[in-house]
Order: C-alpha cells, then structure tokens, then sequence
C-alpha cells in the first residue's frame, strides 16, 4: 500500500455543512470529508466511457484507492478525535484527569461515587495537546434580481472553517498505478464546499510527509478498536446497522464485541453529489473516536484491518485502529483505569506566511480582471491628459475664439475615420485638410494647430495609446472643447 499524506491550507473560510438542508443553522463539521477530495479528482477524471471504465472504477468506486479524511494540523502533527470512552471527572479538569471507561470497574465503589463526563469535540496529539475547533459565523441574505435587494424571508446563516488554518490527511492507494495521476488532479488551488461562488471554499492543498497512525499488534483476549474515521456497515438486508458483527470488523472467528464496554456515536450523514447534480442518499453511520472493545479468540496483526471495515471505503470511511496507545494507557498497573497523560491545550496551525498565493495566469477570471484594470488604467491616463489640454487652453484662452460648431466638425472627422493615420491626414495635410481650408482657415492659425497635432502624437509616442484609444480622446476632446466654448460664450440681455 502506498500512501499519499497532504496538507491544506484554507485561503478562504471553508462551509462544510453537517446536514444537506439548505435551511436553518447547521454547523460546519470540524474535519473535512475524503468525499470532498474525491469530488475534485472526480470532476477532472470521472470518465464511463469504455476505453476508462477500469480506471474510473479503480480510483473512485472499489477502494483501490480511499481518499481519507484531513483532521487539524496541530505543531505539524496529525490530529486524533477525542475517544468516546475518554471521560474525566465532573467540574475537574480534563489535563490531568483522563480515565478509559473501558477499564473503569463498575462495581468499585469509588468509581460509582463518581460522576464522570465525556472528553467532547476535541483533537489531540500524540505529543499529548489538545484543541477544539474553532469556527465563524456569519449571516446571509438571498438576493432578488428584479427588486435589487435582499429577498424577504430569505436568511440563513453559515458556520464555517476559519480561514488560514492548516490540515493533514492522505490517500491510500493499493498500488502505484493511478498515484501520480490522482496526485496531478489533486495538488494545488482547489474549491470545495458550499458558497463557492461567492467568498468562501478557496484551499491550497500540496504534498505532506509520510503518515504513520499510532496502532499495535493485538494477543488474544480484551482488545480495542478505535474508529479513526466514519463507519457504515450494512446488514444482510443492505440496511445501515449500528450493531456490526465480529466479521464486520474483521475479527477472528468465535471472537466478541463487549457493547457494554464500548462506546458508539451514530448519526445520518448527508451528502450531495455534484457530478450527478443531486442528493446521495442518507446514510446511519457510526462517528469516528467511537471505541469497539473486543474479546479476541486469536491474535490480531493490524495489518489485517489495514483496507478498511464496512462500507464506502473509497470516501474515507472504515478506518479503524488496534490497540492505540490512547486507549491502552501506559502506567503498567493491571486495572489502573488512568491514560496517565498530562494535556496541554494548543491551538490549531495557523498559515501566517505573507507570500501571495498565485493564480493561474489562464485563469478566465484572471484574464478579466487584468483586462478590466488595463481598460480602467487607460481612461485615467486619457482623462489626466485631457484635463491638462484644457486647463491649459483656459489659462492661456488660446482657443477662445474657436467655436463649438468648429470642434463639432473636427469631432465628426474623428467619428468616421478608421485610423489615426487617416485622420491626421484629414485634419492636417495642408492641400486639403479641414484645418487648412474653408472657414476654418480663418479660425485655427499655425500655432493651433500645431498645439492640437502634437498632443494627438504624444498619445502613441509618450502615452504608448493604441490607435482605438487615441480617436476615443480626440472625440472627447472636442466634446469638452465644444462645451468649454458655449459655457464661455457671453449670454445675450
């Protein structure tokens, strides 16, 4: 087996929802699915034609390859969920207090007068932090097109992953065959989750070390499995089941599960497939950090769950641990139902570098804005020009005694030539030019001319101006000109 570690980086806030509906407040779950890293190597990849039948199967129907999920990155470490059979005193604090109620003795007097509590919704290291998932909230507002402004009893809020946080996950590949292409579709600036049309879901994902998960070799007798991700099991009718039997879980023969030392969470997992454009249907599940404790008839090599239990493996589901220091404990002392690990409360790896993460320069977005900002840049530089033109001819009154009716001709020129070759030619040849004949011959001397044929070749010599954009500023010129000279006119008693 091969396995691909990668780490992400939110570049936005990320909406994972927990629920399908589109209704209502929900939270964003506080790990990101394997689901979502297979929906973005599905959209480049997913292919029934016959020449890629094989293929479309391998990597994304019968878990050859298992696209597991990305807990939180903590001190450049992965991230376990919590154990539901980690509890601790009520009104103590977690730190120094973790006991395995898989080793609790119900019967002990001391252990009945004691009112234990759940460690919830935490992550924790093997190097012994712990941390909660943060999340943001903001509140939305659907948008009416025809009304421009916010539809009425249309508002919905969403919790989401905060930005600049760090994640760690893998994929789990049978062999080689389709790593590299899988890694090719995968690494880099990807979308995921709701919204992404809007402001959020932007994540850089790229290649991580090696991961190594904290599991041993089980002997025969009590035993425990950790639900390192989601479980599905189906029962022989196909229905989901909470109660998954010993083969299930790939255990020796005659071997048992201890329910009444285990600890499960389940709940219906909802999820929507973009490729298809609808609804998967719902699943029960069993929730990861939940702990089967087991009776094993035989020895069990880790190895042996090294494919996953259940169902829907190739989406990260089926991950179960053996025997996992944390859930063993390492104090040596036969009934001892103390982890013996001090806690030290940390907070999720934040991305803080300032390099800017750069787009694709193909990108149709980008090629947009770029044009946009190049088209904007431009009018700032016509009207920056232009607005000195004119500020000149004002203080100066070098134009004065041009009229309106003149600028209007010389704008109309401008309106029907097809280059700036052609009208130059048309304005300034001296055989035929409109400013050297007819009455215009009496009104622009020399030195206007010259004034108004050198700023129209400044536009391409200094201005670097395209030819488009210097008949735009002649046409603008001799509307403000024309204007200039009827605001100055002197008005009739």
């Amino acid at each position: 087996m091969k396995r691909l570690g990668i780490k992400c980086t939110l570049i936005s806030d990320l909406i994972i929802s927990s629920r399908a509906a589109n209704e209502g407040f929900h939270k964003s779950l506080d790990y990101i699915p394997g689901s979502k890293f297979l929906g973005i190597v599905a959209k480049e990849l997913y292919d029934m034609s016959p020449q890629n039948t094989q293929r479309t199967l391998d990597i994304f129907h019968n878990g050859k390859v298992r696209f597991g999920d990305a807990h939180p990155l903590l001190k450049d470490q992965l991230t376990y969920k919590a154990p539901l059979t980690w509890v601790y005193p009520k009104k103590e604090k977690i730190s120094d207090n973790v006991a395995l109620f898989h080793k609790l003795d119900q019967e002990d007097s001391t252990a009945q007068d004691t009112i234990y509590v759940p460690v919830k919704d935490k992550y924790f290291s093997l190097d012994r932090k712990l941390l909660t998932v943060e999340q943001n909230f903001s509140i939305k507002s659907a948008y009416d097109r025809e009304l421009y402004r916010s539809k009425d009893e249309q508002m919905y809020g969403y919790y989401t992953l905060k930005k600049g946080t760090q994640w760690l996950g893998f994929i789990d590949f049978e062999d080689n065959t389709h790593l590299e292409l899988v890694t090719k579709h995968l690494i880099g600036l990807k979308r995921m989750g709701r919204s992404k049309s809007s402001q959020y879901g932007l994540i850089k994902i790229e290649e991580a070390d090696q991961i190594t998960l904290d599991q041993s070799n089980a002997r025969k007798g009590e035993a425990y499995l950790y639900a390192f991700s989601n479980l599905c099991f189906l029962d022989p009718m196909g229905n989901a089941t909470a109660h998954p039997s010993p083969d299930q879980l790939k255990l020796p023969p005659k071997s048992k599960i201890l329910w009444e030392k285990s600890k499960i969470r389940t709940r219906k997992y909802q999820s929507w497939n973009k490729k298809r454009h609808r609804r998967n249907h719902d699943r029960f599940i069993i929730e990861k950090g939940s702990v089967f404790t087991v009776l094993l008839e035989a020895p069990l090599p880790y190895s042996s769950l090294e494919k996953g239990v259940g169902a829907y493996n190739n989406e990260g589901f089926g991950y179960v641990l053996l025997n996992p220091s944390f859930l063993t404990g390492d104090s040596g002392q036969v009934g001892n139902p103390l982890l013996n690990w001090s806690f030290e409360k940390a907070e999720q790896d934040v991305f803080t570098s300032n390099a800017t993460i750069q787009a694709p320069d193909s990108h149709p977005l980008l090629q947009f804005i770029k044009r946009k900002k190049q088209r904007l840049d431009t009018d700032h530089l016509m009207d920056k020009v232009l607005n000195k033109f004119i500020n000149q001819a004002k203080k100066e009154g070098s134009f004065s005694h041009i009229t309106s009716s003149q600028w209007g001709q010389v704008r109309n020129i401008a309106k029907n030539s097809d280059s700036i070759s052609t009208l130059k030619n048309l304005l300034f040849n001296e055989k035929y030019g409109f400013l050297f004949t007819g009455p215009s011959k009496s009104q622009w001397k020399e030195k206007h001319i010259n004034k108004l044929k050198n700023t129209i070749q400044d536009l391409s010599t200094v201005h670097n101006l395209a030819e488009e954009q210097q008949i735009k500023y002649v046409l603008k010129l001799c509307s403000l000109m024309a204007k200039s000279v009827q605001q100055t006119k002197p008005q009739s008693v």
